[in-house]
């Protein structure tokens, strides 16, 4: 009985394939959650990194999932045979007839496919699609192991959402592999706009490299040459940042305080943007009526002293 089970724990330990399938996920972080977890692409060029943060994929939207529910194939067994290794697209799931489709939640799902059907056109407009192709997915803005959909107070948000495109476009070995040109430095190319740091730090890259055409989802990136660069696009009463970054924070903040004080106390503002005409009004009002109480005790002192002499 003992050499049995010596035997049994021998074939365990020295078998090359491991079945994942009936698993935790913590059998995959065992390994994933390691930083340090790269392997050399030879397709991409450059070392892909397989680190996957534990404590912010449970913070995700994806976080009830199992890893090989997206992970087809090979992922369910160890090692990994990548070569014959599936995984899900984002419409694998957000699209009817998806696993995750039910007549229950038919209203809600056909309100998710509409949605995602009108990024997946707007994504094959783009430049990043038409000049790469294949070579460029969802997955290469939008890391699902720590998505956070409407979740991120509005300046973590534009953080989070220029990092996506920082992720490429300055990372020389990866640009250069992608695109097969030299990297052209966004200090340089980005010169032309006053107080360049502010303007980086308060505005998402999309909101200015994006079309507004409709559906007006930020997903249809647009070369350079048709970027916004004119001051009056942003610095005017109807601002075209509305229509992307402050739609997102006006609608957070409707939810955070109500409709009315959500849209009177936005955090949203640019310089030159009126965001409340009542607001401004009554702020002209008041110092109008500032300046004249100011004004009318100048000229009475002046009075009263010459009546002294």
């Amino acid at each position: 009985m003992k050499s049995a089970l010596i035997t049994i724990m021998l074939l365990i330990l020295t078998t090359k394939v491991v079945a994942l399938d009936s698993v935790q996920n913590d059998r995959c972080f065992k390994c994933h959650n390691s930083p340090t977890l790269s392997v050399l692409a030879p397709e991409l060029g450059y070392k892909k990194n397989y680190h996957v943060d534990k404590a912010s994929f449970l913070n995700s939207n994806h976080a009830k999932l199992d890893c090989i529910v997206c992970h087809k194939g090979e992922y369910g067994m160890w090692p990994h045979n990548n070569d014959s290794a599936k995984s899900l697209t984002c419409l694998s799931c957000h699209s009817s007839g998806s696993i995750f489709f039910s007549e229950k939640a038919e209203y809600s799902q056909k309100k998710s496919e509409l949605y995602f059907n009108d990024i997946q056109s707007e994504f094959s407009s783009s430049v990043h699609f038409s000049k790469l192709g294949d070579k460029f997915s969802c997955f290469s803005c939008h890391d699902p192991h720590v998505f956070e959909r409407n979740r991120l107070p509005n300046f973590d948000k534009i953080s989070s959402d220029n990092k996506m495109c920082l992720n490429c476009h300055t990372q020389t070995e990866k640009f250069v592999s992608l695109t097969e040109r030299s990297m052209p430095d966004i200090n340089s190319t980005h010169e032309w706009l006053p107080n360049i740091n502010k303007h980086l730090a308060t505005v998402r890259c999309v909101d200015c490299h994006s079309s507004y055409d409709a559906p007006n989802l930020s997903h249809n990136i647009m070369s350079k040459d048709k970027a916004l660069r004119n001051c009056e696009n942003c610095h005017t009463k109807d601002t075209k940042l509305f229509d992307k970054l402050y739609r997102y924070t006006l609608r957070e903040d409707r939810k955070s305080y109500g409709f009315v004080n959500g849209s009177l106390l936005s955090r949203a503002y640019v310089i030159g943007s009126t965001r409340n005409a009542t607001l401004d009004i009554l702020s002209l009002i008041i110092l109008i009526a500032t300046m004249s109480g100011i004004a009318f005790h100048i000229i009475l002192r002046i009075i009263t002293n010459k009546n002294k002499i």
